[in-house]
């Protein structure tokens, strides 16, 4: 695959963000991401959305690399639907659309999606890692030629884990630093104190659309992704 290959539209989750989708289980996203790696796009009629042939879907497969049930992927199909994250075709029920909305999108190469999608499962950290990079891609796009500065706090609440959850902020915090080791994000940090709270403001300086690191896993797979993140969060 080259690493030229035209990016994919994938839905973030924004809260600040009008008529985009809230409360959406980890492990629904999980499978809309994946359904995502999967899908193809009508080059020839330049359609808005990109689909996914309902036959071309082995749910025993699904589930195993997943890691979630049967259960949980027919209840993540019906809730991304009811989201509009998916749709079904009023006129041929053969496959899924996956419609694109500018305003709840980010555009992702489709190996840093599928390389971000296979640590999202393989690690604790889960599919807030491919999110995150999502969310602060869009940041980096709608916020031009201004400081983009941002908190931990600012990732959770987009991330709807809730403001105050530590645990979270140390989350966040692994995850910016996995991202900036793929260069899939640069950042300084500056300690702010006040009265009542002291925390880090953090100052985005770039968000990359490719990522070496992450191409050369994809297209040499000489270790098995639970092995190299574990070895990530080890040098942390």
């Amino acid at each position: 695959m080259s690493k030229n290959t035209r990016g994919v539209k994938a839905y973030i989750s924004d809260s600040n963000t009008t008529n985009c989708a809230k409360g959406i289980p980890k492990k629904h996203w999980i499978v809309y991401y994946y359904l995502l790696s999967i899908s193809k796009w009508n080059y020839k009629d330049k359609e808005q959305h990109r689909y996914v042939y309902k036959k071309d879907i082995n749910i025993s497969e699904i589930s195993k690399r997943l890691k979630v049930s049967r259960t949980t992927y027919y209840s993540a199909i019906e809730n991304l639907i009811n989201n509009n994250i998916i749709a079904e075709d009023s006129y041929n029920d053969k496959y899924y659309k996956l419609p694109s909305y500018p305003k709840c999108y980010a555009n992702i190469q489709p190996y840093v999606l599928k390389e971000l999608l296979a640590y999202s499962v393989e690690s604790d950290i889960g599919i807030d890692l491919l999110r995150t990079y999502l969310i602060l891609k869009k940041y980096n796009e709608l916020k031009t030629n201004i400081i983009k500065n941002f908190t931990k706090k600012d990732i959770v609440v987009l991330l709807e884990r809730g403001e105050s959850a530590t645990r979270e902020y140390r989350k966040v915090e692994i995850i910016l630093i996995l991202l900036k080791k793929f260069d899939l994000i640069d950042f300084t940090k500056e300690f702010k104190r006040t009265k009542i709270s002291q925390y880090y403001v953090y100052t985005l300086k770039k968000v990359n659309t490719h990522s070496n690191y992450l191409y050369n896993n994809f297209i040499n797979p000489e270790k098995k992704i639970k092995e190299i993140m574990q070895q990530l969060l080890e040098e942390l």
